[in-house]
């Protein structure tokens, strides 16, 4: 794609290695600009699965070849005493402060950098620095840490460099920033698809009881679907996502209650022939996978965390356990034995969330927030 004259640019930073909430997001967004008179460039930090999500959209794709070591939204992936990690990341941190995002920037002259993670502060600083406009959007929620330094470094950068500020909920917002923080908009993660593409089944034809996409990942909930597999229940489980431990997908593999997929590009035809998603996060976030089992007529299940009632409502919409394993496995006993009435209801009322996440509905909010940003002086 070359660059046309008097046409603004718009460079996409997206920072993850595999396909996921963040990637299929960030999609949408681009594919929103598509034949709106922009240059778009995406440029991933890593080689990445999720380019091939790009390849049928008029952009620049572009992989970056330099290492990184980004600060994570977490504090549980690095260990207090484990200063080593710690001073990789900080190394990290100034070479693409300094270098990186100074080298893109400079080659590709964007008009506005829009950054699809709020890891990325790096970038943001760099753009302040520059005098190029972007716009953050924090896909993840924001813990504490053991003393809260991680935390406020992250909220004065995204807070004091970045021209608009971006949250995929509301609790993430509550997370970073204070009432007193005005410059942001909230907009929902959104399915491209609309309901009409999802090849649905009724209750009587799902093929299994529960579908789980998060791999052997802690935040997602491995913790609990390995006690599922120590237990003697009946039931069929389709399960998706990257294992990283080969005694876990040995686990899985010999468990013939178990269809295991491994990493799959599209979920969504797996949600449909299930009866219930299972988002058993350890960690309050926002769960992709709960927004599209809405839209192929399938009920999510999820930990009962802060956040999440922006995406479900508990025996209306779905149905929430507390964070423990006795309540995550009653509530499996629970739904092996739903009836089909109860099980229809929970469908109809989804209805409530299927316009909050649909494109339609926040498509426009994000080409809006983008647009005013770049017309501002």
């Amino acid at each position: 794609m070359n660059k046309v004259a008097d046409r603004k640019t718009i460079l996409f930073v997206h920072h993850g290695v595999g396909i996921g909430g963040a990637s299929i997001n960030l999609r949408s967004v681009v594919k929103s600009f598509e034949g709106k008179g922009y240059d778009l460039i995406v440029l991933f930090l890593q080689d990445s699965d999720a380019k091939k999500l790009f390849l049928d959209i008029d952009c620049q794709i572009i992989i970056s070849r330099f290492p990184i070591y980004y600060f994570y939204h977490m504090s549980k992936w690095v260990k207090y005493w484990q200063i080593h990690k710690l001073c990789i990341q900080g190394v990290s941190f100034l070479f693409h402060l300094l270098f990186v995002s100074r080298f893109y920037i400079k080659r590709l002259k964007p008009d506005i950098v829009y950054l699809n993670s709020s890891v990325l502060t790096d970038w943001c600083l760099s753009c302040y620095f520059l005098g190029v406009k972007n716009i953050l959007n924090v896909q993840e929620t924001i813990s504490k840490g053991y003393f809260g330094l991680r935390k406020k470094l992250i909220k004065n950068i995204i807070t004091k460099c970045s021209n608009r500020v971006l949250f995929i909920s509301d609790f993430n917002r509550l997370c970073l920033v204070n009432s007193g923080f005005k410059n942001y908009d909230i907009i929902y993660n959104t399915l491209e698809s609309s309901a009409g593409d999802i090849q649905k089944k009724p209750f009587t034809e799902k093929l299994y009881d529960f579908v789980y996409l998060g791999g052997d990942s802690y935040i997602k909930g491995w913790d609990y679907v390995n006690a599922l597999l120590e237990s003697n229940m009946t039931f069929t489980m389709c399960f998706a996502g990257s294992v990283s431990n080969e005694e876990n997908i040995k686990l899985l593999v010999s468990d013939p209650r178990i269809i295991y997929m491994g990493v799959v590009d599209d979920a969504t035809h797996l949600i449909s022939n299930a009866k219930f998603l299972l988002s058993p996060f350890k960690e309050a976030h926002f769960s992709r996978p709960i927004m599209e089992a809405y839209y192929c007529d399938t009920v999510p299940i999820a930990t009962d965390l802060p956040g999440v009632d922006e995406q479900l409502i508990n025996d209306v919409t779905g149905a929430l356990f507390l964070n423990d394993t006795e309540s995550f496995l009653k509530m499996i006993r629970y739904a092996t034995n739903i009836n089909e009435a109860k099980y229809n209801d929970l469908i109809n009322a989804a209805e409530l969330f299927r316009l909050r996440f649909s494109i339609q509905s926040n498509q426009n909010a994000i080409i809006d927030s983008i647009q005013s940003v770049i017309k501002k002086r």
